[in-house]
C-alpha cells in the first residue's frame, strides 16, 4: 500500500468499529460535551466507510461522520458536512493523536489552529 501525507477512506471496516466509535465520542465530546449516541454504519457509494450518529441529550441532531485512515495508522472520523465553527477552530483528534480538518475546498489536511 501507497503511503501518503493526507488520510485515506477506511474501506474495509472489519474489526474497526469499537475504535470508530471511540474517535467519534471522543470528537463529539471535545466539540459538544457528553450525549447519549447511537452509532449505524454503512458504505458509500465509492467503497468507503461512513457512520451516521444520532445525539441525544442536551444536544439534539444527526451527524454522518467519513472515516479515514491517518498516515501514521490512526483512525480519524470527520464529520460531513462539517460545520463551520469546527473546521476552522483547533480540529478533530485521530486517534494517533494528530489534529484534522477541512480547508475550503473540502480536502482533509492537518489542523493549524
Amino acid at each position: 500500500m501507497e503511503r501518503s501525507d493526507t488520510p485515506a477512506q477506511i474501506t474495509d471496516l472489519h474489526g474497526l468499529a469499537p475504535a470508530a466509535r471511540q474517535c467519534i465520542r471522543e470528537a463529539l465530546e471535545q466539540l459538544i460535551g457528553e450525549a447519549e449516541l447511537s452509532y449505524d454504519f454503512y458504505r458509500e457509494w465509492s467503497g468507503g466507510w461512513r457512520c451516521r450518529v444520532a445525539v441525544a441529550g442536551r444536544a439534539r441532531g444527526q451527524l454522518d461522520f467519513v472515516l479515514f485512515h491517518t498516515p501514521q495508522g490512526g483512525i480519524l472520523a470527520l464529520p460531513l458536512p462539517m460545520p463551520e465553527r469546527w473546521r476552522v477552530g483547533p480540529g478533530i483528534r485521530a486517534s494517533d493523536g494528530g489534529m484534522w480538518t477541512l480547508d475550503s475546498d473540502g480536502q482533509v489536511v492537518p489542523a493549524t489552529g
